[in-house]
């Protein structure tokens, strides 16, 4: 069933300091933060980049996330820090063994990290069924009750296994404690078929038989792997040591063989797998083989999963400070370096069922229709330059260090020269390596750039980590990002959608493979990578703004996603759905579309003709004052008169974020009341913001005029920034 790594082995070598070589590569500093990385997006206040060394708060996060937790960190580090500060914590805690318990079931793996450590409290219930279905594979289904307050949470998994084929699911749902009997009982309806447990206890599991049974515990079978994929891993490791002599060997793979080794890299989870195929898949001989016979070995689905396999480990890498060797340093690719690589090309064949939602934006340049296979994907460097200073209203022509990265939809519009849809983005800035000086870096960039008296034409607002700089229309919003970062690639693991996944520094502009792709196919992909990255709901609607910008939806396929798919159920489509569900009720319901296209009114600043600083000062002070409480401002911008108080700002407003809930596992229809009523709560709070119209109405003398049209540009909470 699944192989349990015995790292019970590992403790116990650990315990006895046995002298394990451990090839070191000299690690930066050891800092830690939060898995969702800052490029233009809300933050809590436990997600900001910490500033503190993570380790020796090891031991107080061992309980947390637990210690098999870390011994898969340490199985990446190649530093020997996590080794080490294991190893301390072992010898300085005689009982951590004996209090961490260690299982060896395969079983547990459907259960938390608490619950597979730690003694289960009494206000805990946890049951497990299992059944051998008449398809011959084995279903496995949990829940757990915690929780001893008016609330509780019920924790739902499920595993189905097979011989081509595993799907593991997980969800929480929280009910009233009054209720959760009756939550419970639709559950065990809807997944095994009964709610009456107390009988359904008593059943044995059967081969035999197509019905669920109690499930006590199984253990895992370790198998030795086929000759083939021993091979393959003996090509993997030469690559790492002669790149081009184990490409050579490589290319000699009879086809099957070589399609075979292919999807093999293609669905890796280390990095060295994609790098092999990006080798592959950029090299001239292999596109001479003709596009058939390349196509076949390179299917676009597959590749997808290359890239996000990557990008996942970097950006775990990321937040642990783990050395990327024997990998390689940086995943950058330096565009106009690479400008023979960015190509329209079409997609055609198998790849084509992946595209979710085709876009139907009328559109007259940048989009899939007029463009031909072949051709260029983007536009040269010195028409870049030029779209540059065009859309910056030649703000930044004097130069800018290079220290300072633009990202977002401005660079994808200055890259394809579309204008329609870009018209009102905002201009996205972030800065490299300010973590000694940064208040001191960003007040000199504002000075240098927006001038030392720039509070008499520029209104500045923040929220939490980011601050925005409006001089008002025609003239973008600049919004600067106020985080920490340590190199571009850092930024870009951060992006969640791909045609945006590109960073300027005044002299090259960098992306990643799912950014050039997406230039490349007119595409973003819709992956759970990038929903993490922002977070549910907020991802959806991003995805879907930017097919009305000529961007297809191409989503990334794996067992529980197609799994869902086959079971979703067109006629009860719900806007408090979550996860990939919610795009595909998007996708067959036009109200559900429209909705999730609508801007939130709490995220937005007004933009437009008709806009001039005393009416959108007077605007947003007003919308600040009517929301904030005196510790939250609950996601509203804060007017800051002066850069004095701009960081005073960034440490004292907190940010809502969404929280994320799982991408290929639905909400169950139960937890839609609490959604709705969460929805609610937010409207409540939002209801007594004051009239747009009132305030366009108000020129310089505060005569009233005709009110023009609007145009709202979107912060960070919600957008980069840029127009809905």
């Amino acid at each position: 069933m699944i192989e349990e790594l015995k790292d019970l082995d590992i403790i116990k070598c650990i315990k006895e300091d046995k002298k394990i070589p451990i090839k070191t590569f000299g690690l930066e500093k050891n800092v830690f933060f939060f898995s969702d990385l800052p490029v233009s997006y809300p933050f809590q206040e436990d997600q900001v980049k910490c500033k503190t060394v993570a380790l020796p708060n090891l031991p107080n996060r061992v309980w947390v996330h637990g210690m098999d937790h870390y011994l898969a960190i340490m199985k990446r580090d190649r530093t020997g820090t996590y080794y080490r500060c294991l190893l301390n914590l072992i010898n300085n805690d005689i009982n951590l063994l004996t209090r961490i318990k260690l299982k060896e079931k395969a079983h547990e793996k459907l259960f938390s990290f608490a619950d597979r450590y730690f003694k289960i409290k009494n206000d805990n219930e946890r049951k497990s069924y299992i059944k051998y279905n008449k398809n011959k594979e084995i279903e496995v289904f949990s829940y757990t009750i915690r929780g001893v307050t008016s609330y509780r949470t019920i924790s739902t998994n499920y595993l189905l296994l097979s011989n081509t084929k595993s799907i593991y699911k997980s969800q929480s749902i929280r009910g009233d404690a009054d209720n959760v009997d009756s939550i419970v009982n639709r559950i065990n309806k809807r997944v095994l078929g009964t709610s009456d447990i107390k009988e359904l206890d008593k059943v044995r599991p059967s081969l035999d038989e197509d019905r669920w049974g109690v499930f006590d515990g199984a253990f895992g079978v370790k198998q030795i792997p086929l000759f083939k994929n021993i091979c393959f891993e003996t090509l993997k490791h030469e690559f790492l040591i002669n790149k081009e002599g184990a490409l050579e060997k490589i290319k000699l793979l009879t086809f099957d063989l070589l399609q075979q080794f292919i999807e093999n890299c293609c669905d890796d989870q280390r990095p060295i797998g994609s790098e092999i195929v990006n080798s592959l898949y950029h090299d001239k001989g292999e596109r001479e083989k003709g596009e058939k016979v390349f196509n076949s070995l390179y299917p676009l689905d597959k590749m997808v999963s290359a890239w996000l396999n990557k990008d996942t480990w970097h950006r775990y890498n990321y937040e642990y400070n783990l050395s990327p060797e024997p990998y390689t340093k940086s995943t950058l690719i330096n565009v106009y370096d690479n400008i023979d690589k960015f190509i329209f090309k079409k997609i055609q064949g198998n790849a084509e069922s992946r595209i979710l939602i085709k876009s139907e934006a009328k559109l007259t340049s940048g989009t899939a229709s007029n463009f031909e296979n072949g051709k260029p994907s983007i536009v040269d460097k010195e028409t870049f330059i030029k779209n540059f200073h065009s859309a910056t209203r030649g703000l930044f022509e004097k130069g800018f260090s290079q220290n300072v990265i633009f990202i977002g939809g401005i660079v994808t519009h200055c890259l394809t020269g579309q204008q329609e849809g870009f018209e009102n983005s905002d201009i996205d800035i972030c800065f490299l390596n300010i973590e000694e000086n940064g208040e001191g870096e960003v007040t000199k960039f504002i000075i240098d750039y927006f001038g030392e008296d720039y509070a008499k034409e520029y209104s500045l607002n923040v929220m939490g980590g980011h601050a925005v700089l409006s001089k008002h229309y025609p003239n973008r919003p600049v919004q600067i990002n106020l985080h920490e970062f340590r190199d571009i690639q850092d930024i870009l693991l951060g992006v969640d959608i791909d045609c945006s996944c590109f960073a300027f520094n005044g002299k090259d502009v960098f992306t990643l493979e799912r950014g050039m792709a997406s230039l490349n196919h007119r595409i973003n992909i819709a992956s759970e990578f990038s929903y993490f990255v922002r977070g549910d709901n907020q991802y959806q609607r991003r995805l879907l703004k930017y097919s009305e910008r000529g961007f297809d939806i191409f989503y990334h396929s794996t067992p529980e996603i197609e799994d869902l798919i086959e079971k979703f159920d067109k006629n009860n489509t719900s806007i408090y759905q979550s996860g990939f569900e919610l795009l595909f009720s998007a996708k067959h319901n036009p109200d559900i579309f429209k909705s999730l296209l609508e801007t939130n009114r709490q995220r937005a600043l007004p933009y437009g003709p008709g806009w001039n600083k005393k009416n959108f000062d007077k605007y947003m002070k007003d919308c600040f004052d009517i929301v904030f409480d005196g510790y939250s401002s609950s996601g509203v911008y804060g007017p800051c008169e002066d850069l004095a108080t701009l960081f005073q700002f960034r440490e004292s407003l907190r940010e809502e974020l969404n929280e994320s809930l799982y991408w290929d596992f639905p909400r169950f229809p139960e937890e839609y009341g609490y959604a709705k009523e969460e929805e609610e709560d937010r409207e409540e709070l939002y209801e007594d913001l004051p009239n747009l119209e009132e305030y366009l109405n108000l020129d310089e003398n505060s005569d009233i005029r005709k009110a023009s049209k609007s145009l709202r540009i979107e912060g960070e909470g919600e957008d980069d920034g840029e127009e809905e």
